[in-house]
């Protein structure tokens, strides 16, 4: 299918230039990458050898896989994301209003994933008695590593100027801050609280990270980010955490009406997530200005 689209640019004709450039272009992706997995590795060890004993410290491992899968299913949803938005990025970059349509990009990114975030916290309980119900532990761990694939995934959005300046050099730059202290502060935190040391390490990374990535995006493109919107929504969502946890302490066995009245709530802001996105939205086309 790949081919067929991009018929009209595929040749037979070897084009070095083009091989060169494709290739320094993808090379820090590729680094970034590996950078990233080689964290993960290092974080399983760490929970492996922060606890003596062989049997807890292999459970610990199990324990932190599980919730990383959990966490997986906002990943999945933002990559799908992704692959849709940066060859539309590239398609309306001579707009005159492109600027705002990027920096509103970051709204609608916020709200909707948002949503699904708050989603899988509001029934985490439920996934984990459906995937691994040996593994109630896991819980506040989800949330953590939720929060660490949302703002590291926030790239897609905020960072627009390296994407079209094609500075993937940053990106490769940024994965070695970010490793550093990921390593860093789980190595330190584990010992202090367990698995979600290992978490808050991510998650700071993942701070790291965006912060870097986003700062020289900005040199590059200037983008008008509501800083107001950002942070009502930062308290918003805190908010509904705060509630989910609540929910929980109130309704702690999981029962028909609980899932019914977490459905409901659910979908209530589902909805009005949905109607704020569909305000921006006409026809397809991005409708923000």
């Amino acid at each position: 299918m790949g081919a067929w689209l991009n018929r009209d640019k595929l040749s037979l004709r070897f084009n070095a230039e083009k091989a060169k450039e494709y290739i320094g272009y993808s090379l820090p992706f590729v680094v970034s990458g590996l950078v990233m997995q080689l964290s993960e590795v290092i974080g399983r060890w760490q929970i492996k050898h922060a606890f003596t004993d062989e049997g807890i410290s292999m459970a610990m491992v199990g324990t932190y896989s599980i919730g990383n899968r959990i966490s997986g299913f906002l990943l999945l949803l933002v990559n799908v994301f992704q692959l849709s938005w940066v060859p539309y990025l590239f398609n309306i970059a001579k707009l005159p209003n492109a600027k705002v349509i990027y920096a509103n990009m970051l709204r609608l990114y916020l709200v909707g994933f948002g949503t699904v975030l708050f989603g899988i916290v509001l029934f985490r309980h439920e996934l984990i008695a459906f995937f691994a119900p040996a593994y109630s532990q896991t819980y506040d761990l989800i949330v953590l590593l939720l929060f660490s694939v949302f703002i590291k995934s926030i790239q897609y959005v905020s960072t627009p100027g390296l994407i079209l300046d094609k500075s993937s050099k940053h990106i490769a730059i940024a994965a070695f801050p970010s490793m550093l202290v990921n390593v860093v502060a789980g190595a330190i935190l584990v010992h202090l609280i367990g698995l979600e040391g290992v978490a808050i390490g991510s998650l700071l990374g993942a701070i790291v990270w965006i912060s870097y990535t986003t700062y020289h995006s900005q040199k590059k493109l200037a983008l008008p980010f509501d800083v107001v919107f950002i942070l009502r929504f930062v308290v918003l969502l805190f908010l509904l955490i705060a509630l989910a946890y609540l929910f929980d302490y109130l309704l702690p066995v999981i029962t028909v009406l609980s899932v019914s009245l977490k459905t409901a709530w659910f979908l209530l802001c589902a909805v009005a997530a949905y109607l704020y996105i569909r305000k921006r939205l006409w026809l397809g086309n991005i409708h923000l200005d």
